[in-house]
């Protein structure tokens, strides 16, 4: 068990991590994008794909992780993921995209889930 969660761990660590440095790649591009239009809209479209094949393999990773704590137990497998500080940011940034933290902040994530259970 402990090799399989390391196994969905370590990749999504890595996807949070590469997207996480990819929108400070994103931004500075941005402010230089006024002094040098480099990329051309097919260019873009690629990095759009990218970002979108990533969250997609991203939210099946943490769906495995998360069907495996329900069986086995949260407790158990948190134990066995990294309690590193250098995550903290990737992943408060990641939540922030998929509006996580503002639902939470209203309320509205204990809702959302009982009304869709309905």
């Amino acid at each position: 068990l402990e090799s399989m969660v390391h196994q969905l761990i370590l990749p999504a660590r890595a996807i949070v991590h590469d997207l996480f440095l990819n929108q400070f790649a994103v931004d500075s591009d941005d402010k230089n994008e006024e002094k040098a239009c480099g990329k051309t809209d097919e260019d873009k479209s690629n990095e759009q794909q990218d970002v979108t094949v990533k969250l997609s393999n991203l939210m099946h990773l943490l769906s495995a992780t998360y069907a495996i704590s329900k069986v086995r137990g949260r407790k158990y497998i948190q134990r066995l993921m990294p309690h590193d500080a250098v995550d903290v940011e990737p992943v408060l940034t990641i939540l922030r995209w998929f509006g996580w933290i503002e639902r939470q902040e209203r309320g509205l994530i204990g809702k959302s889930d009982s009304a869709q259970r309905v």
